[in-house]
């Protein structure tokens, strides 16, 4: 649209017009018969040149432009944030859908992001799924539940309407998936009747690139205790070129073995095998890392191990002389099936006694008490006299309390207690005792639990029983600990001459009395019931049982956004549930913030703790439990678990290209695949939305100004260099 900006009616300008045009047509018939005819035109054409410019800034004519009043509408970003966006199709396979579209929200200085900055509109963002939910911050968070891209559009004119906003456009970023709610196409045809354009970038792999695959050849493996277990991984590569793929095998205790494989092109079914040792009993989580490329990309799986008891179990006898007591020990198992038992007994101030096996005696040193834990993890159970601990290095016993506390095995005590080191003390049931020489036969009375439940009523708890002689040395327990339960007690009386606790993982006793030989001389029954007693104290000590610790998310898989319990099972020192610990867990999400929740006790299970939680971000969590008892003893668990979108999400994750396309067209907007958004340069908007108008004067213009002078310079050249005044 032009117009003119002038004082001067039209009827004057049409005269000057005229007036122009006659002046050029005189000149030329004056000057005909002087110049040629080319030297004639050129002059005529300058000067009607110079006359219109001066008749156009006489007439200022002016263009009116019209754009965009920004201030009078908003545009929105709805960014798909379901869980199908979380598949690895982009750039080749190395990113995911929603990596892509987080790259785009963090550099906002290239398109389609630029685009909008650069007109200055108002944009509201969103990321969608089932719901609209604003799109705050650098990242895409995934949304639970399943995508509703027709429902999100109506939300969207909902939400305009209901705040009285012009909607000027919108810009759609989607793989095109559609699994719930209204048809997008319905509302297509509401945004056109409303004559709103949608534009649509699609974000998907038109033909899905191969992909790198490695996983457990099964998620739950049996073992026994304490014995070497393979792990098969099974991997495949359905690209067409070489990758290289970096598998990490780990525990709670952190990385077990790296290695890397390179797999060829259509490689299927390459097995790649990793060996384990559950050093206790139970239930064991591995975790195995799959990274491609310099760790551009990763997975996790996870498998359970089930670790058996073994059938036999080995026990360790540390002396710091030989004695009686050591050699019927030996003697009362030395016909079990379940049991042997070896030793290493100081016999002077530079011999040692080895009675090892032919593997173990390699790894002892000569000389010496070991210090190295990985000989004592060799064990199920180590009887330790107490009067060798001032012969051990501290990080023998640093060894020894892991041997109990991590390893889970099982430590008996015996012996006077008056220099212990802390690392031992702490492990021991008892506080104080008070070493006596007993003047009379006494009588013991036998505690069934927790050591000899099973044999409550037989011949150990008979006649003629337990008792410590005449003449013997005692140390008698006069305080233990909270958590401690004594099992060999004076008759009738509460001097416990054997007390014993869980320790961390494993289990540890104190018996103050070396004289149970004494038993298998009174009688045949006494014989009986030292073996009965031994056997079953050593079996007892070499299987931890029940772990004192359980939760209930290690290697679980939880829907994203739907919340869940954190249960922590939890039994005290006394092997009874706690009721009275302090319960914590220390979340670290996949983009590793932490938080910390406390757990309250269930008012159903007694020893139970709960805590609900909320998983946001997809991907691994690694959960810390912290136990607290009263007694200033703590137990931690280290827990993993994932969050993954479910359900129709992860059954078809094809990037849905029509849908798109279709959805742009009716609408009126356009459709960009994402590898052509650098060609994305305008959004289509609205006819409804306000404009502002402008007036655009040409005689502004340096172009004008130069037309003008230009024709009068030109003209005045030119009749010099014809010889004209």
């Amino acid at each position: 649209m032009t117009g003119l900006d002038t004082p001067f009616s039209a009827a004057l300008i049409f005269l000057s017009a005229v007036l122009i045009a006659a002046v050029l047509g005189w000149t030329y018939y004056r000057l005909r018969k002087h110049l040629r005819p080319s030297h004639l035109g050129m002059l005529a054409g300058l000067r009607g040149l110079a006359l219109v410019a001066v008749l156009l800034l006489l007439a200022n004519p002016y263009s009116v432009e019209r754009e965009p009043d920004t201030d009078g509408f908003r545009v929105v970003v709805l960014a798909d944030a379901s869980g199908s966006m979380e598949t690895r199709d982009v750039e080749g396979g190395e990113a995911s859908r929603r990596e892509l579209v987080e790259a785009w929200i963090r550099n906002p200085d290239t398109p389609p992001f630029s685009v909008l900055d650069d007109n200055d509109y108002r944009v509201d963002r969103y990321r969608f799924s089932e719901d609209v939910k604003p799109l705050r911050g650098d990242g895409l968070p995934i949304l639970a539940g399943r995508t509703a891209l027709g429902d999100v559009l109506d939300q969207t004119l909902d939400r305009v309407d209901s705040e009285r906003d012009n909607l000027g456009g919108v810009l759609m970023i989607s793989d095109g998936h559609h699994n719930f709610g209204t048809s997008p196409m319905e509302a297509a045809r509401r945004y056109r009747d409303r004559g709103i354009p949608v534009t649509v970038i699609g974000v998907g792999a038109r033909e899905p690139p191969g992909e790198v695959r490695a996983d457990f050849a099964s998620s739950r493996f049996r073992g026994e205790r304490g014995e070497p277990l393979d792990l098969p991984v099974v991997l495949s590569n359905t690209r067409d070129s070489e990758s290289e793929v970096t598998l990490r095998l780990g525990d709670d205790a952190g990385t077990l073995e790296e290695r890397t494989v390179a797999l060829p092109a259509g490689a299927d079914g390459v097995l790649e095998t990793f060996s384990v040792t559950a050093l206790s009993a139970g239930e064991h989580l591995y975790r195995l890392s799959v990274s491609e490329r310099n760790g551009s990309s990763e997975t996790i799986r996870h498998a359970f191990v089930t670790a058996e008891e073994p059938e036999t179990f080995s026990v360790l006898y540390l002396g710091s002389r030989l004695n009686l007591e050591y050699r019927f020990i030996e003697r009362a198992v030395v016909d079990s099936d379940q049991i042997g038992i070896e030793a290493i007994i100081r016999t002077g101030e530079n011999s040692f006694f080895q009675a090892l096996s032919e593997e173990n005696n390699g790894l002892a040193p000569a000389g010496e008490f070991p210090e190295d834990r990985s000989f004592y993890n060799r064990f199920d159970a180590v009887l330790v006299d107490s009067r060798t601990l001032g012969l051990l290095s501290p990080e023998a016993w640093e060894a020894l309390a892991d041997f109990a506390s991590i390893r889970g095995g099982g430590l008996l005590f015996f012996g006077p207690l008056n220099e212990v080191p802390d690392s031992i003390a702490s492990a021991l049931p008892v506080l104080e005792t008070d070493s006596r020489v007993v003047h009379e036969r006494i009588r013991m009375e036998l505690e069934a639990a927790p050591i000899f439940s099973h044999l409550e009523g037989g011949r150990l708890f008979g006649s003629p029983g337990l008792f410590v002689g005449e003449g013997t040395a005692v140390a008698v327990a006069e305080e233990w600990k909270r958590g401690a339960r004594p099992v060999l007690l004076r008759e009738g009386r509460s001097d416990a001459l054997m007390a014993a606790h869980a320790f961390g993982a494993g289990r540890v006793a104190y018996l103050g009395a070396e004289d149970t030989w004494q038993w298998r001389m009174a009688s045949d029954a006494g014989l009986e019931q030292h073996r009965l007693f031994w056997e079953n104290l050593l079996v007892w000590l070499s299987s931890a049982g029940k772990p004192r610790l359980t939760v209930s998310s290690h290697g679980e898989r939880y829907s994203l956004q739907e919340p869940f319990d954190l249960e922590a099972n939890v039994q005290g020192s006394d092997f009874r549930p706690a009721r009275d610990a302090s319960v914590s867990v220390r979340i670290t999400d996949p983009s590793g913030e932490s938080w910390e929740r406390r757990l309250q006790p269930s008012f159903d299970v007694p020893g139970r703790y709960r805590a609900s939680v909320v998983p946001e971000l997809p991907g691994e969590y690694h959960a810390r439990y912290r136990i607290d008892f009263p007694d200033g003893e703590r137990l931690e668990r280290d827990a993993y678990f994932i969050s993954t979108p479910q359900g129709a999400e992860r059954e078809d994750t094809r990037y849905l290209e029509p849908v798109l396309r279709d959805l742009a067209r009716i609408t009126g907007g356009e459709f960009y695949h994402y590898t052509e958004v650098s060609r994305f340069s305008s959004l289509p908007l609205s006819e409804t939305i306000p404009v502002r108008e402008s007036r655009n004067y040409w005689a502004n213009h340096a172009w004008f100004v130069l037309l003008l002078f230009a024709a009068l310079v030109g003209e005045w050249f030119f009749r010099r260099r014809m010889g004209l005044k």
